[in-house]
C-alpha cells in the first residue's frame, strides 16, 4: 500500500492542519507508517507543527519545499517574495516521501481553486502529483453549499474524492445544521463522511483518540487501487469485451493492458505502469491527454448542449468554427 492523499478545504482557516494531524495520528494507531507534506505554505508554522507533533525526522525543507513569508494567496505571496512556486521541488520532495511511507498526507493551501501561479491552481498540483482527495468542511451553516461546490470542482478536475471530514471550528453548542449537514452532504454529493471532529482540548494522541472515538472510516484512506483492481478489470475485459481488429483467440490467452488514465503524452495502466502514447489514441489526440484549455472548452459546450444535427438546422459552434477555419485558410 502506497497512497498519497491531499487534504484540501472548503475555505481557508477550516482546520486542514488539525485534520491532517488527526488522520495521521489515527492511522499510526493502526500501525501504518504515515508522512506529511505542506507543499506550499504562506507564513505560519503548519509544517513545523506537523513535523513536531508527529515526531517526524524528515527535513523541514522536504516537508515544506515552498515557503513565502506573507499570509496571502500563494500566487501573490510568492510573487512578492521574488521566487515562484517551484513545482519541480514539490515533485522531488513528494517522490522521496511517498517512497518512504505507506500513506503520505499532503496539506493544501486554502481550497482547490487557489492559484499557485498564473492559471495553475491547487487542483492542478493535486492532479500532477496523482493524489486522492479528502475535503475538510466546517459543520455549521454554509457547509452544504461549500462542500458540494468543492466536491464538484474536484470531480471536474478529474480528482478522486475519498470523503469529507467535518471539523468543529468553534466551541458553539451543536444545533440542527451541525447535526444534519454531514448526512446531507454525503447524500447530495454521493461521497462518504470519513469522520466528524469535535473541538479538541489539546493535540496529544490520547486526546485525539478520545475525541474521535471509533467511528472514523479509516479504511477509506487505505483501500487498495493497485494490482487487485487491475486484475479485476482484466478479468472483466476478457469476459465482456470484443475487441475490433484483434485476434480474440490469442487475446483471451494474453494478459491485456488496461489503460486507466492519461496525462499529456503519457498513459497510466490500472496496475500503475506508465507508457508513452505513441499512437495518440489513433491520431485523434495529437495535443495530448488532459489539456486544460481543450477539456474546459469541451466541458463548457457539454454544459450548453451535447449535439445538434446540421441536417436542416445549424448551431452556434458550427458557424463560429467554420468562420475561424475559413479565415485561417489561404485565400
Amino acid at each position: 500500500m502506497k497512497k498519497s492523499i491531499f487534504i484540501t478545504g472548503t475555505d481557508t482557516g477550516i482546520g486542514k492542519t488539525v485534520v491532517t494531524l488527526v488522520l495521521a495520528t489515527l492511522l499510526k494507531e493502526k500501525k501504518i507508517s504515515v508522512g506529511v507534506m505542506k507543499p506550499v505554505q504562506c507564513a505560519g508554522n503548519d509544517a513545523a507543527f506537523l513535523k513536531r507533533s508527529l515526531g517526524l525526522k524528515d527535513p523541514l525543507g522536504r516537508i515544506n519545499p515552498c515557503f513565502a513569508p506573507e499570509a496571502l494567496s500563494p500566487h501573490l505571496a510568492f510573487q512578492r517574495s521574488g521566487k515562484p512556486v517551484d513545482v519541480s521541488a514539490i515533485r522531488s520532495a513528494h517522490e522521496a516521501l511517498s517512497k518512504k511511507y505507506d500513506v503520505l498526507l499532503l496539506e493544501g493551501a486554502g481550497g482547490l481553486m487557489v492559484p499557485l501561479f498564473g492559471d495553475y491552481f491547487v487542483a492542478d498540483l493535486i492532479r500532477d502529483l496523482r493524489c486522492e482527495v479528502v475535503i475538510v468542511s466546517r459543520l455549521g451553516l454554509g457547509a452544504i453549499n461549500h462542500s458540494l461546490l468543492t466536491i464538484a470542482a474536484a470531480r471536474s478536475a478529474g480528482l478522486k474524492v475519498l470523503g469529507v471530514v467535518f471539523n468543529a471550528t468553534t466551541d458553539a453548542k451543536p444545533g440542527i445544521p451541525e447535526r444534519t449537514n454531514p448526512g446531507e452532504v454525503s447524500a447530495l454529493g454521493k461521497v462518504p463522511v470519513i469522520g466528524v471532529l469535535p473541538r479538541l482540548r489539546s493535540f496529544k494522541p490520547q486526546e485525539i483518540r478520545r475525541a474521535c472515538g471509533s467511528g472514523w472510516r479509516l479504511p477509506l484512506l487505505t483501500g487498495s487501487t493497485g494490482p487487485k483492481d487491475a486484475a479485476r478489470l482484466k478479468q472483466w475485459d476478457k469476459k465482456y469485451v470484443w475487441h475490433p481488429f484483434t485476434q480474440m483467440k490469442g487475446w483471451l490467452s494474453d494478459e491485456p493492458l488496461v489503460i486507466e488514465e492519461g496525462d499529456g503524452c503519457w498513459l497510466t495502466a490500472a496496475d500503475g505502469r506508465r507508457f508513452l502514447d505513441g499512437i495518440s489514441s489513433l491520431w485523434v489526440n495529437v495535443h495530448g491527454h488532459r489539456k486544460k484549455a481543450i477539456d474546459q472548452a469541451v466541458q463548457r459546450q457539454l454544459n450548453r448542449i451535447g449535439h445538434s444535427t446540421l441536417l436542416g438546422l445549424s448551431n452556434a459552434p458550427a458557424a463560429e468554427l467554420a468562420r475561424e477555419l475559413v479565415e485561417l485558410a489561404p485565400s
